[in-house]
Order: structure tokens, then sequence, then C-alpha cells
């Protein structure tokens, strides 16, 4: 399954209005999750993301984003970030901010977001104790 869009006025990238957005974001995160290097995949997620007003799908297609670019690509970061910045808290705004600068992720954002696909997760065994 490809995504469907439309060239929308100015830039703007346009879904079909019949279909919804989270499944088009969803099987674009599968598609990065399978090649972390597909930036056009990786654009259009965000974009997408960003019509739809969820937090931490936005932080998560960014920080795969940044993941996958890392040092490279500062220009495609810095204007997609800001895009996100109305939209996003002021907190997470402010340590994608921090990541963009320094060219170093916080550890918060690596392991908080569950939308983030590039993101390392927790490894071994999970120990419940009664």
């Amino acid at each position: 399954m490809e995504a469907i869009f439309w060239q929308g006025h100015g830039h703007q990238l346009r879904p079909p209005a019949w279909f919804p957005l989270a499944p088009m974001i969803e099987h674009l995160a599968y598609v990065i999750a399978d090649n972390p290097d597909d930036l056009t995949s990786h654009t259009r997620r965000v974009l997408l993301s960003l019509q739809q007003p969820d937090q931490d799908r936005i932080a998560g297609s960014l920080v795969d984003l940044f993941i996958a670019l890392g040092t490279r690509g500062r220009r495609l970061r810095e204007r997609l970030l800001h895009q996100a910045i109305p939209m996003i808290s002021a907190d997470l705004a402010k340590r994608l901010l921090g990541w963009l600068i320094f060219d170093r992720p916080d550890a918060r954002l690596l392991s908080d977001n569950v939308h983030a696909v590039l993101s390392p997760r927790l490894h071994g065994r999970p120990l419940i104790v009664d």
C-alpha cells in the first residue's frame, strides 16, 4: 500500500479527504521502520502528523527523522521542527531544539515516545517484583 497525496496550494501536502490520516501515518511508520533512510516517507509522516493534533505522533515522527538524519539535513530538521512548535508542548519543543542545536538527542525523547519507531527500546527482560 502506498500512501496517496495531492499537491495542495503552495507546498502543502494534502491526503484525499475521504482517507483518514491515522492509518496513513501508521503505514508510513512501518515503511520507515523497514527503511529508515527513506526521507520522503519521513517528511510525509511529519507533515501528516502536523495535520492531526496529536503531540505524541508529531514528536514520534520528528524523533525518527532526527535519528535517521543524524547530523545531516539540518535545514530540513529545522524547517519541520519550526512548523511543529505551535502544536507541541514547550518542554518538548525545548528538547527537540536542543537536539537540533547541539546534535545530541535528549535521552527522554528517545525512550518516552511509543510512536518513534526508530528509537532504542528497553533491552533485556523486565522483572516483576511482588
